[in-house]
């Protein structure tokens, strides 16, 4: 039976090192803030982040794509003359 026991020592031991206690785990983390970036847009039904670092965002009520420049909230025409959206599809 005293064989068992350095091994069931030495497994407490790494659980101890490997699990963080309540005094050194630290604060959690602030919930994140939402901030409006940019408003006007017509019928937004998705967005996605390009190589440039802007926001693309589809207007399917519009018809068009619109860049958004994340450090200024400017929106600017991408591409226009899509199909707009009918009856929940398209855009």
């Amino acid at each position: 039976m005293k064989h068992m026991r350095a091994p069931l020592v030495a497994l407490a031991a790494l659980v101890a090192l490997v699990t963080p206690s309540a005094a050194t785990a630290g604060q959690p983390a602030p919930t994140p803030a939402a901030t409006e970036l940019a408003s006007g847009l017509d019928g937004g039904a998705g967005s996605t982040i390009g190589p440039d670092g802007a926001l693309y965002v589809t207007e399917r009520e519009a018809g068009r794509i619109s860049r958004v420049d994340p450090r200024t909230g400017t929106v600017t025409e991408f591409a226009s003359g899509l199909p707009p959206a009918v009856v929940g599809l398209g855009g």
